[in-house]
């Protein structure tokens, strides 16, 4: 898991004890990141030379809906989950509530414990949706009801550790069901810091809902994000968001339970990965102007452990992002995971960080961990 980035790290033991997680002040005392070496960033040719597509997006419900992170769509309907813990449906240009799991207050983000965060979601059959909710666990919600049952609650644990950032979710055969925890150690709110940490405490896990029996089948990963199904259910695709890459797990085959690089040395933090209309998948990338110049920030940052311990401890480093500069960027990777197109938007003024793409076919859908709107591009009229 660690043959793309060459890292350089202080001696420390793993944490094995199944015990409840320190506070965040003692977790930032506890701070020590890496010495990271980055490759260099790919350039910007071929399909990924710069262009402006992506300023033709059209923002959809702006103010209305707030942190659209994944989508979700069945019979033409759009499913999403909110920053107030809401999963929302979209139908003939309406919004309109499905469900919500946590408890009030909601809206502000020291609620979000409470209140939760849904983040990605897979329909499990035409009515059931599986949402994983970054504090609340994982559920299986019927849309057309609006019932739902807690599958996988928080205080559950795998190896002595417990569950702390539920992020995205895939359904396998047999009701076996796939999810990722980015962080056994900050929670969704203090995603700044597994990003300056950059450390191996994320998982991905299997529950089987005949036997409620679970357990983690890669037990030491870097922010482990998005999640994708290939073919048939040949392999699993989840997204390593600090280390810039997406690796493939062989669910089937010679290469059962195996793990090799899908693709590498992305240009941004890859967030989800979904299936394109075309076969292949694409990559929402957050914060891809963090990669780009002629210095890249983020990898000058992984460098010296000793300035990302310095701005953990001074600020919440999300503020720091607010610095970066701003660029929209998403791209379409084939089976074998080569880029085959990027749309741009070098502003960034249109569209920044990208979560997920929702692919149509005539048209894609793009949502953001932080936006305040959705995005919609028409693929027939944009085209350079």
């Amino acid at each position: 898991m660690e043959s793309e980035l060459r890292q350089r790290k202080p001696d420390q033991k793993p944490d094995n004890e199944e015990t409840k997680p320190d506070s965040p002040k003692k977790r930032r005392r506890k701070l020590k990141p890496p010495t990271i070496v980055a490759p260099t960033p790919r350039p910007f040719t071929g399909p990924l030379a710069p262009n402006t597509r992506l300023q033709d997006v059209e923002r959809l419900f702006e103010g209305q809906v707030s942190g659209a992170e994944s989508f979700a769509m069945q019979k033409g309907v759009i499913y999403t989950g909110t920053h107030d813990g809401k999963i929302i449906r979209i139908k003939d240009g309406k919004i309109s509530t499905v469900a919500t799991f946590g408890n009030k207050p909601c809206g502000l983000e020291e609620n979000e414990h409470i209140c939760g965060r849904p983040l990605g979601l897979k329909f499990q059959s035409e009515n059931e949706l599986l949402v994983a909710d970054a504090y609340l666990g994982i559920f299986r919600l019927n849309v057309k009801t609006g019932k739902f049952k807690h599958l996988i609650e928080n205080d559950r644990s795998a190896k002595g550790v417990y569950f702390k950032f539920f992020n995205d979710i895939v359904k396998g055969s047999d009701r076996t069901i796939f999810f990722t925890d980015s962080s056994h150690k900050w929670q969704r709110r203090e995603f700044g810091y597994i990003i300056m940490e950059n450390e191996n405490c994320g998982r991905v896990s299997w529950f089987d809902e005949k036997t409620n029996q679970m357990d983690s089948f890669i037990n030491k990963a870097y922010f482990p994000n998005g999640m994708a199904i290939g073919p048939d259910g040949e392999y699993l695709l989840f997204c390593e968001t600090t280390r810039f890459r997406v690796h493939k797990y062989y669910l089937k085959g010679e290469k059962a339970g195996q793990t090799e690089t899908f693709i590498s040395n992305l240009p941004g933090f890859p967030d989800n990965i979904s299936p394109s209309s075309s076969g292949g998948f694409w990559i929402g990338l957050a914060y891809p102007g963090a990669r780009s110049g002629s210095m890249p920030v983020i990898d000058f940052l992984y460098q010296h452990p000793w300035i990302r311990n310095m701005i953990a401890k001074v600020i919440d480093p999300r503020t720091f992002f607010r610095f970066i500069p701003k660029y929209g960027l998403i791209i379409e990777v084939n089976q074998k995971g080569e880029i085959v197109q990027s749309l741009h938007d070098p502003t960034g003024e249109v569209v920044s960080s990208v979560s997920e793409v929702l692919d149509t076919g005539n048209e894609l859908y793009l949502g953001s961990f932080g936006g305040n709107y959705i995005g919609r591009l028409n693929l027939r009229k944009s085209k350079n």
